[in-house]
């Protein structure tokens, strides 16, 4: 047996480290969270234990989950580092949910919210809006390319969106096939999710390491921070 050359042991293990991170930020692209769903964490306190989602509303901090590991042990982490395991809980490996709580849907400000968005069932409200600006992020011909909801069907789970660049309509995108697009400090948003679904509101600010955005709801003069993912241009 080849005897292991010095560092080689750490070596391994940073590909491994990386290759699971790699994992982790394509799951979260399309995933969301509900109670009873198993999920692995990526937050480096627990070294990608896995357990299962037991609330994903009230719980104390901005944005956080709470998660029954294998071990017993009950912990809240931030959302964002629950990801998904493949085969288990509600719509796993089935069709892919965009990133909220198809439950329960909380802002992820934490503020209370309303049932809301999944893409994929006419009996959820979806958070594609027509008249949002969104990216194409399917692969083909119109890929990252940007324009706005022409029209959409909740049933079919099918938008059409005309681009920016020559005004073309790009027909069958589904609801995963997108993501929202946020405009400068300043500009008007539409808040997709939540208590404030469908309400238009002023970007405030917007912290991309955090993947938060703080908007002045326009009818009530009342400012709150949401998820990036929640608001798009208007």
């Amino acid at each position: 047996k080849r005897p292991k050359k010095p560092g080689e042991k750490a070596r391994r293990g940073e590909a491994e480290a990386k290759a699971w991170a790699k994992e982790a930020e394509k799951k979260l692209k399309s995933q969301i969270l509900a109670v009873g769903d198993r999920v692995w964490l990526r937050d480096p306190k627990y070294a990608a234990k896995e357990g299962t989602l037991t609330k994903t509303t009230g719980v104390p901090g901005l944005n956080r989950v709470e998660v029954k590991l294998d071990s017993g042990e009950v912990v809240t982490v931030v959302r964002k580092d629950a990801v998904l395991v493949e085969g288990g809980g509600e719509g796993v490996g089935a069709q892919p949910r965009s990133r909220e709580d198809a439950s329960s849907a909380p802002p992820r400000s934490g503020a209370s919210a309303e049932p809301a968005s999944s893409s994929h069932s006419s009996s959820r409200k979806t958070w594609v809006i027509p008249g949002i600006r969104v990216r194409i992020v399917k692969s083909g011909d119109h890929y990252r390319q940007k324009g706005r909801v022409h029209e959409y069907s909740n049933s079919r789970d099918e938008a059409t969106v005309r681009l920016d660049d020559g005004g073309k309509k790009v027909r069958d995108l589904r609801g995963k096939d997108l993501e929202t697009v946020v405009p400068s400090i300043g500009g008007t948003v539409l808040v997709v999710r939540g208590k404030y679904r469908k309400c238009k509101a002023t970007l405030l600010d917007k912290d991309r390491g955090r993947e938060e955005a703080r908007v002045e709801i326009r009818d009530e003069r009342k400012e709150v921070t949401v998820s990036l993912d929640d608001v798009a241009e208007y």
